[in-house]
């Protein structure tokens, strides 16, 4: 019981949050994203600078990367293009 409270602790620490659909979205210490009661997330997740831009979109399928992505500035302009495939960036990624 007390190694699982540590490493709940650890991926409270350690963990990456954004908004996504008014819902707050974490990244566990294993990088995989989940929610607020710590279960795999599968969808679509959106995360948002603070002026109300979108920053990026993904598909997350049991809380991993999958699929095209792309990122923007803040002001809006696009910054990056790419894919995930479990996770891992492939293929041809364009940043401008």
């Amino acid at each position: 019981m007390k190694k699982l409270f540590l490493t709940a602790i650890a991926a409270l620490l350690l963990s990456f949050s954004g908004f996504a659909q008014n819902t707050m979205v974490y990244q566990n210490a294993q990088g995989k994203f989940i929610d607020a009661s710590g279960d795999l997330i599968t969808g679509t997740i959106t995360f948002y600078y603070d002026n109300g831009n979108v920053e990026s979109t993904y598909d997350i399928i049991d809380g991993v990367k999958c699929g095209d992505i792309t990122v923007f500035y803040a002001n809006g302009k696009v910054k990056e293009k790419g894919s995930f495939n479990q996770g891992i960036k492939t293929g041809e990624w364009i940043s401008y």
